[in-house]
């Protein structure tokens, strides 16, 4: 087995690890989009915020879930055909 294919050994694991992470992220992302938006409260005048900065738009969590989760599939894919194209040696 040459250097190349023993460190690429090494690192298919933490690449499966890495893919099962983000899936977990993807979850919390899932799980974050049900949480009610905080409501803030300003003392204020809102006309004049209004006239001075336009609100940027909100992350949408369910675009992210998916992000995350496509990106953990894509790893542990990845990690799964490089495991079965290595020698067994």
């Amino acid at each position: 087995m040459t250097d190349h294919q023993q460190i690429e050994k090494q690192l298919i694991p933490r690449l499966r690890k890495l893919g099962f992470i983000l899936f977990a992220f993807s979850a919390i992302a899932f799980a974050a989009s049900f949480l009610p938006e905080a409501e803030e409260e300003l003392a204020i005048d809102e006309a004049a915020l209004i006239a001075d900065f336009e609100e940027p738009p909100p992350l949408n969590m369910y675009l992210i879930a998916i992000i995350f989760a496509s990106v953990g599939a894509s790893c542990i894919t990845i990690a799964w055909k490089k495991k079965n194209s290595l020698p067994n040696i």
